[in-house]
């Protein structure tokens, strides 16, 4: 008799995943090309004030923690009401697909109204500068020490003001709209709450050292993309090599878009942030799709690589169809364990493991003291042998005492 453990243990993953929206049906302003959405107007008018009070908040040198109870109470309110209604509205006048396309105008909404007000406060203390430089007024030194802050925790401060906001939306998704997402849209939509969510929309560049250290790992000290693309070169050769049977296809490749078919409507300026990493994107027009291999899911990567689960499988295959097909599956079994070698062998060899484990595991180190002072990329370097105490102690006025302290 066959069971689930008499399977390869490479059955149980999944190959990839697509992704396919068509939104031919939903009727496009004069330039044929943008949609105009009517949002709740409560929702936007208290994401705006939520969004000024946040940065009040987060966008100073030594910001508190600050308890917003009932005006994150009020918008996971807000939020569930609107996005109960257009999930409802399949059975009327809406497809799936375009229910799911809908949805993203929350996420536009708070992202463009985080990152006008933090724009708009730059612009403020830039021209209350030049005033100040004008008149000659001692106080211009403190509001150009305030604008330089500001630029250099730009991305802090988005990351910040918008993962607050996405952790309500989240909550709501998780224990209200998920029965009703089910029942209405189906599992073949479940795609749609990762993408709405993705922490890499919540920065203005996708390879900023705060969205790295706290959701990622640090592949470049210079938050430079050519980090990325080479070590990802390299990780899909290993993989192709050795998992054969499971197909990579390299990033990038899938993009054929020449100028002419090259997307160019980028209000939110994300588009032009990835194409470094992933190529031009192709306009779509009326069929937005993405197809994702297993090595761009990390569900599936954590299955395929759950070196304890498959040891245990492969002591239940023993003792369920014998010595025959537990051996060919530790021949299985024993080629991951190779390529997990390989693959830390090839990031010590460049000079890699110990600048991304550190980066992964400094989020849980941080301190507002140490932050105060030194800047991620030089906590990051320490933390990975790159830099000596001296080196990260060196001009750093008050962290001395700190740091003998712990």
């Amino acid at each position: 008799m066959n069971s689930k453990s008499d399977t390869s243990l490479f059955e149980t993953t999944h190959q990839g995943r697509d992704v396919q929206l068509s939104i031919d049906k939903l009727s496009k302003v004069i330039d044929n090309y943008h949609i105009d959405v009517k949002l709740s107007t409560k929702f936007s008018s208290d994401i705006k004030k939520l969004v000024a009070l946040l940065v009040s908040q987060i966008a100073i040198p030594k910001p508190k923690h600050w308890d917003n109870p009932a005006t994150f109470d009020k918008i996971r309110a807000e939020y569930l009401d609107m996005m109960t209604f257009l999930i409802h509205r399949v059975k009327t006048d809406l497809s799936t697909d375009e229910v799911c396309f809908l949805q993203f105008t929350a996420i536009r909404i708070i992202l463009s109204v985080t990152k006008a007000k933090l724009d708009s406060d730059i612009e403020s203390v830039t021209s209350r500068l030049a005033d100040l430089r004008h008149k000659g007024s001692s106080k211009a030194l403190a509001t150009d020490q305030r604008l330089f802050w500001l630029k250099k925790n730009y991305d802090s401060i988005l990351l910040s003001v918008n993962k607050q906001i996405f952790s309500q939306l989240q909550k709501v998704e998780e224990r209200q709209l998920a029965p009703i997402r089910d029942q209405f849209l189906g599992k073949d939509y479940e795609f749609v709450v990762d993408a709405l969510l993705n922490p890499i929309l919540t920065v203005s560049d996708p390879s900023s050292l705060p969205l790295l250290i706290n959701e990622f790992c640090v592949f470049s000290w210079n938050s430079e993309a050519k980090g990325f693309i080479d070590i990802n070169a390299k990780v899909e050769a290993l993989l192709s090599k050795r998992l054969k049977q499971f197909p990579i296809v390299t990033i990038g490749e899938d993009s054929t878009a020449t100028i002419a078919e090259a997307e160019i409507h980028d209000e939110l300026g994300g588009l032009f942030q990835t194409q470094t990493f992933f190529g031009p994107a192709k306009d779509t027009k009326t069929i937005i799709a993405k197809e994702f291999n297993w090595l761009e899911c990390p569900d599936y990567v954590s299955t395929l690589f759950n070196i304890q689960k498959k040891r245990g499988l492969l002591t239940e295959i023993r003792s369920e169809h014998g010595f025959g097909a537990w051996w060919k599956r530790c021949g299985e079994l024993k080629g991951l364990e190779k390529t997990l070698a390989a693959f830390f062998k090839m990031l010590r060899s460049e000079k890699l493991l110990a600048q991304l484990l550190s980066s992964h595991y400094m989020r849980r180190s941080l301190n507002s003291l140490i932050m105060e002072h030194i800047d991620l990329k030089t906590v990051c370097q320490f933390f990975s042998w790159r830099i000596t105490v001296a080196k990260l102690q060196d001009g750093i006025s008050g962290v001395t005492s700190y740091l003998r302290n712990k």
